[in-house]
């Protein structure tokens, strides 16, 4: 018998889920092994060019606020931590998973830089215990709307012009078109790639559904969801991916503010906070 739920069922035979590239898997099994030392970090790490680049733009950028510049793999891999590096290199594995890279990809992929940059702010605010870990969250929240647009682009097209010319959700469009959403299949993306349950939690319900995760673990995994949500009310709000901002759109009021404990005061700095850094950081943050 058949215990999937239909709609995991539906993505798992019909959707092609992309595996982890090669050097993001070899760093996330060095970062996993307590035995691992920087030196081989440094070596994987040196094989892939770009990623290379990447990790020495960021740790010399405002975002990071080193005063001396860094000039070489092994201080910056000190100035980051492990887990950054984690991060930058599913960045850049979750931008490859795109068959084809138009405006609708552009705006898919800086929506979730703005996303991973807001989650990453939100948590520092609220003195979340782990940063990084939010961070890689927004980063991956959307990362089912690119595995659908892969494989039914035509089909997702019509989710898009709904959003556009209806002004409804993707999460709503997509529910109506397919009968499932993007969070359920990012979700499986992320269980794919053996990244933590927490993390899969949070994708999954970073649209409804938090609030049952924040009675059963109001700490960590209930926190999660809810700054991936409100990251995401905030780049709507500001238009990051998106053909135009929403500034009637009410963040203050949201379940995830709410929830959070955010005061209107502490919102407004968030979104200030999270424009100024985006608009400083969104080229250092987007790879090749």
């Amino acid at each position: 018998m058949n215990t999937i739920p239909d709609a995991e069922n539906i993505i798992l035979n019909g959707y092609e889920i992309p595996p982890m590239p090669n050097v993001a898997q070899q760093i996330l099994k060095l970062i996993a092994d307590p035995d691992t030392t920087a030196q081989k970090l440094q070596e994987t790490i040196m094989a892939d060019q770009a990623l290379t680049a990447q990790i020495l733009k960021i740790a010399n950028s405002p975002f990071y606020g080193v005063p001396r510049a860094v000039r070489t793999l092994s201080t910056a891999i000190m100035i980051l931590g492990y887990k950054m590096i984690r991060n930058l290199a599913l960045t850049t594995a979750t931008k490859a998973i795109n068959r084809r890279f138009g405006l609708t990809e552009m705006m898919m992929w800086e929506h979730s830089i703005g996303a991973s940059i807001a989650s990453f702010l939100i948590a520092k605010e609220i003195r979340f215990p782990d940063p990084e870990e939010a961070f890689l969250a927004g980063l991956l929240h959307d990362v089912g709307k690119q595995v659908l647009n892969n494989n039914e682009s035509e089909k997702y097209m019509h989710v898009i012009e709904r959003t556009y010319n209806e002004g409804v959700s993707f999460y709503f469009a997509e529910k109506d078109i397919f009968g499932f959403g993007h969070p359920e299949v990012g979700a499986l993306v992320v269980r794919k790639w053996k990244l933590s349950e927490e993390l899969e939690n949070a994708i999954k319900y970073h649209h409804d559904g938090y609030q049952r995760l924040i009675k059963e673990n109001p700490v960590y995994m209930g926190k999660l969801p809810l700054m991936v949500n409100l990251a995401d009310l905030i780049c709507l709000k500001l238009g990051i991916g998106r053909k135009r901002p929403m500034p009637e759109l009410n963040i203050t009021d949201s379940d995830s503010a709410t929830l959070l404990k955010l005061t209107e005061d502490k919102v407004y700095n968030l979104i200030d906070k999270i424009w100024k850094n985006f608009e400083v950081e969104k080229e250092t943050f987007k790879t090749n």
